[in-house]
This record gives structure tokens, sequence and C-alpha cells, in this order.
């Protein structure tokens, strides 16, 4: 893979590029259109600033983890919580799938948790909480999870 050197030489392989400026945009198209003449093909990944920060999604996943360690230590297994034909402990990954997902769908219609914005993360927990809550469990929402973001 090729790596772009943009301004201020700094070499991009792999990592992002903020863009604040038209000057900057247009170097951004020549240096895609560049390895676009080059390689024939490119990996591109487009952000705003509505969707969710890197911070809110390491926050998101260390909460699966948590909610899941909360309601093992409280005898809630899957098939309590979820449906009583199984025996199923909770892991992060279950706690994102069968509970956070199915949330953010009914109250956004995105099931994918990189298309969620910022200001729906908290929607999305409150919701969970209230749910939480009638099992007796409350698992605050990670704040300060690192992001290399600034």
């Amino acid at each position: 893979m090729s790596e772009i050197n943009f301004e201020h030489n700094q070499t991009f392989h792999g990592q992002y590029r903020r863009i604040t400026n038209e000057y900057q945009f247009k170097d951004a198209m020549k240096q895609l259109q560049e390895q676009w003449d080059k390689n024939g093909w490119l990996e591109v990944q487009v952000r705003t600033p509505q969707s969710r920060t890197l911070k809110q999604n390491n926050s998101m996943h260390l909460y699966y983890e948590m909610v899941a360690a909360q309601l093992n230590d409280n005898g809630l297994d899957m098939r309590k919580f979820l449906k009583e034909s199984f025996d199923i402990h909770w892991t992060g990954q279950n706690v994102k799938e069968y509970i956070w997902k199915p949330v953010q769908t009914v109250l956004f219609g995105s099931k994918s948790t990189t298309k969620i914005k910022k200001a729906e993360v908290s929607q999305v927990y409150d919701v969970i909480n209230r749910k939480l809550a009638e099992h007796g469990i409350h698992v605050p929402f990670p704040e300060n999870q690192d992001d290399n973001e600034g």
C-alpha cells in the first residue's frame, strides 16, 4: 500500500486526516487522484462531526462489558433477561448484539454502531439504563476512554 504525503510533511498510511478548509480539501483530492491513477484502487473513510467519536466507541464497548458483568453478578443470565429456553452467560458482545443494537434500531433505524451519531449514544444508553434499573442494576456510562482524538 502506498503512503500519501500531505502538507507539513505528515505521512498518512492507514491513518486519518482532518480537513478543515478548501485548500486542504483540494490538496487531499489531488493526492487521492494521484494514488488512484497509480494503484487503480483506494480505501477511503469519511467521518463528519455528526458521527460518533472514537472516544464514544471505546466507551460503548467498555459499557457492554460492564453491563454483562452486572447482569451476570445479579444472576440475570440471557435466558432470564431475554428468553427462557437457554442458560447463557452474558458477554460484552452479547450486550452489544441483544441489548444495545435492538434499542438503537428501534430509536434511530440504524443497526450498525458505526453509524450512530454523537447525540444518539446517550439516548440509547438512557433507554438501556432504565431497563436495567428495573432489575436493580445501574452501570454508569464510561466517559474517559482514550481515543487519540486529543
